[in-house]
């Protein structure tokens, strides 16, 4: 018989208990590893070394710079229109 053991740890993504063996700490919060998401590409974050938080989401590291340079490049097409 395989036992769920509860924490009284709520999920800082979807509010819901999380049980032990199936959370994440990322900057002092935890998630379960399901909701432990990229918001870019919305694939499960494996490491939190790997992740960042951008105005308020988190992201790989990887899709963070992708973004970044994808704002930074419409910038650019923005102000040639101008």
């Amino acid at each position: 018989m395989h036992h769920r053991f509860a924490t009284d740890q709520k999920c800082h993504a979807c509010s819901n208990i999380i049980f032990i063996g199936e959370r994440q700490l990322f900057q002092k919060e935890f998630y379960h590893n399901k909701c432990f998401a990229c918001d870019e590409c919305k694939k499960p974050i494996k490491l939190p070394l790997a992740a960042t938080q951008v105005d308020g989401v988190i992201m790989h590291k990887v899709c963070a710079k992708r973004r970044k340079k994808g704002a930074a490049t419409l910038k650019l097409d923005i102000m040639k229109q101008e």
